[in-house]
């Protein structure tokens, strides 16, 4: 198998790590993928040329930020995004409570997706990263304006305790 090099970003997938059949591979992006190392600098005494940097810990981005075409139907996805984000933190009244998951994002192989004759087939995942302990955190819909001939926008926000690298 010839290796390609680089993949192309545009073929994608998010699910639920402990229910794949809530994949949703219809998002226009996906972004929040970045961690970095913490350091502390300490300079050693009689040494001014520089400064020693001494690890920190582990920093992740943000939050897991997807953004698609509105969907109307209740995908699975969207479905928890909006009971948790409609209902908020109010279990008092209702035994709703904040069901964090793990997801995970594949990037998919594109050259792989269809067959011979043009069928789709088993798509094959190239990276994956699973984000733990996710939520999601805000749900936005971009504007709807009269003037323009653009599609609507969900944009998802989710928060999450860290990622690791699958493949």
């Amino acid at each position: 198998m010839p290796f390609k090099y680089p993949p192309v970003g545009f073929f994608f997938s998010v699910e639920f790590l402990d229910n794949p059949a809530y994949m949703e591979a219809g998002f226009l992006e996906a972004k929040g993928f970045s961690v970095e190392m913490e350091y502390e600098s300490v300079n050693e005494g009689g040494e001014n040329r520089f400064a020693h940097k001494l690890p920190k810990g582990i920093k992740y981005g943000s939050n897991l930020e997807l953004r698609r075409g509105l969907i109307l139907t209740n995908s699975g996805f969207g479905k928890w995004c909006r009971t948790h984000l409609g209902s908020g933190l109010n279990t008092v009244d209702s035994q709703q409570k904040i069901e964090v998951r793990n997801l995970i994002v594949h990037l998919l192989d594109a050259e792989k997706s269809v067959d011979a004759h043009g069928r789709a087939v088993e798509r094959e995942p190239l990276m994956s990263w699973a984000f733990a302990q996710a939520y999601p955190v805000k749900w936005d819909i971009s504007g709807l304006d009269a003037k323009k001939s653009e599609i609507v926008v969900e944009s998802l926000s989710i928060a999450y305790a860290y990622f690791t690298v699958l493949i």
